[in-house]
């Protein structure tokens, strides 16, 4: 599969939708569509699959589909061995059970193997508020840059959670994607971009200063670009 040569289907009524679902329903679509591509595509999770938006996944191609059941850091060992057989794997569940969970099976099963397994950390960040301390996640993105061979992405919205989808399935490195944010999430891009791995993405052009930002925090800081320049200071927005 050369998912860089897939064309994905980013309309203005696509990105609306993406934008009122949420990042895991959207995270659900980009699965779904990356399946029609990507014949040895693998969905491990973690008793996650509604929540993650793959019950129309688990139901179409249930071939392709591993539930392991409330066994974070085995289903990376599962994955890990799915993957060394020729898989392209994509494990899920919630971000602090993805990250500091499995954080020792991650550092040797994959990133120290080079095992190329996508991982994804739903509801990332504070969304989770609600349902306690142990479901919210700001530890991810620390403990996963001090271990090498790992790639990490966080879009900024839904057309970055179906770019940053294809990407991960195309490289070659074991990849974490964050999802931060709820229902009702701003849109970023409102139109295709030329996204690719360990290359930023200029959204606003400043001469003052610049902002870099990643994940739903994008969106704010482009908000923040505007206060600025009512104040005469231009910011560019990265």
């Amino acid at each position: 599969m050369n998912a860089g040569e897939i064309k994905i289907n980013i309309t203005s009524k696509n990105v609306k939708t993406w934008s009122t679902i949420g990042a895991r329903p959207t995270y659900g679509l980009a699965v779904m569509e990356l399946a029609k591509h990507c014949e040895e595509l693998m969905v491990v999770t973690a008793d996650v699959s509604t929540s993650a938006g793959l019950d129309r996944f688990r139901k179409t191609y249930p071939e392709k589909f591993v539930d392991v059941g409330i066994a974070e850091q085995n289903m990376i060992g599962v994955a890990a061995g799915l993957a060394d057989n020729g898989y392209n794997v994509f494990t899920t569940t919630f971000a602090p059970f993805q990250t500091l969970r499995c954080l020792d099976q991650i550092k040797v099963d994959l990133a120290y193997s080079n095992i190329k397994v996508t991982m994804t950390g739903l509801a990332s960040g504070l969304i989770n508020g609600p349902l306690g301390n142990t479901h919210c996640c700001i530890e991810d993105v620390g403990a996963l840059r001090s271990i090498p061979n790992l790639t990490i992405l966080s879009p900024a919205d839904g057309v970055g959670i179906m770019k940053a989808v294809f990407a991960s399935a195309e490289s070659d490195k074991p990849t974490f994607i964050r999802l931060t944010g709820g229902s009702n999430n701003p849109v970023v891009y409102h139109e295709d971009i030329n996204f690719k791995i360990g290359e930023a993405i200029e959204i606003e052009t400043g001469h003052d200063l610049t902002i870099f930002a990643t994940g739903t925090m994008v969106f704010y800081s482009l908000q923040a670009a505007k206060i600025l320049d009512q104040k005469g200071i231009s910011a560019s927005v990265w």
